[in-house]
């Protein structure tokens, strides 16, 4: 994909891991996704997720059964970088 002749569009990574606040235990098979998109990830066993987002800020929700779902706004991607 890109916007100029060029250019490449710009991305940045989310990464992180889901735990259980009151265990700490990791939650395998929770949700990660960009509000409104269908653009996500799947938490593997460790609870760990990888998220290719463009440049700028997002609202990520992460779900997962069982348990509230936690939004968080203002998530801010540089280029290249991870977040």
């Amino acid at each position: 994909i890109s916007f100029a002749s060029l250019a490449f569009a710009q991305n940045g990574f989310l990464r992180g891991q889901v735990i259980d606040g009151a265990t700490g235990e990791a939650l395998f098979g929770a949700t990660i996704v960009k509000v409104g998109t269908t653009n996500g990830a799947v938490a593997d066993f460790d609870g760990n997720y990888s998220l290719s987002l463009p440049v700028g800020s997002h609202t990520i929700a992460v779900q997962s059964v069982g348990f509230i779902t936690i939004t968080k706004e203002t998530v801010v991607i540089t280029e290249g970088a991870t977040t």
